[in-house]
């Protein structure tokens, strides 16, 4: 019998004595959609995949005008939007999303591989900013840290990350 891999890691850790209901924190989790605004495929990819991994629903989009009209059909509960687009600066991105009437409850993570260390300080001043801002690269914990915190889900974040690790050795095995 096959088993979702944060199922499975789960009961493992109700076998060693902690009382986590398995179920509800995937029914928690299962039942959210985020938003990757990120121009580079491969790695909207690999945080799709981590987060397909907790059972989040994804949906990506390559530009901020892609992302603007998903965000307005699909009604996300998070978005991830990376500074760095092709089209547009994810920073005025963000502020379009902060002034829709519609979409600005929606929390949004700012990630940027070419920020510097005062930008997302500079950014938080401002009256529309987003949520939280995560540098890229970031550890997989990081993201998953913040997301959970950001949607109010319980999630085992030692457990994921050990998990993660079987998991690539099995995507290893199989090559």
């Amino acid at each position: 019998i096959l088993m979702h891999p944060f199922l499975s890691c789960l009961r493992n850790r109700q076998a060693a004595g902690r009382s986590e209901k398995p179920y509800l924190l995937l029914l928690n989790m299962a039942q959210k959609k985020v938003l990757i605004i990120e121009g580079k495929e491969t790695f909207a990819d690999y945080i799709a995949e981590i987060l397909k991994r907790l059972s989040l629903k994804t949906t990506i989009a390559t530009d901020g005008d892609e992302g603007f009209e998903a965000a307005q059909r699909e009604q996300p509960d998070l978005i991830l939007l990376s500074v760095e687009l092709s089209k547009d600066n994810g920073y005025i991105v963000c502020k379009r999303f902060k002034e829709d009437n519609d979409l600005k409850k929606i929390p949004l993570i700012l990630m940027s591989s070419e920020a510097k260390s005062g930008d997302f300080e500079q950014h938080k001043k401002l009256k529309v900013r987003a949520e939280e801002y995560l540098k890229k690269p970031f550890v997989k914990k990081e993201l998953v840290t913040t997301i959970s915190n950001l949607m109010g889900c319980s999630v085992p974040i030692e457990t994921y990350c050990m998990l993660e690790d079987k998991v690539d050795t099995i995507i290893k095995e199989k090559d």
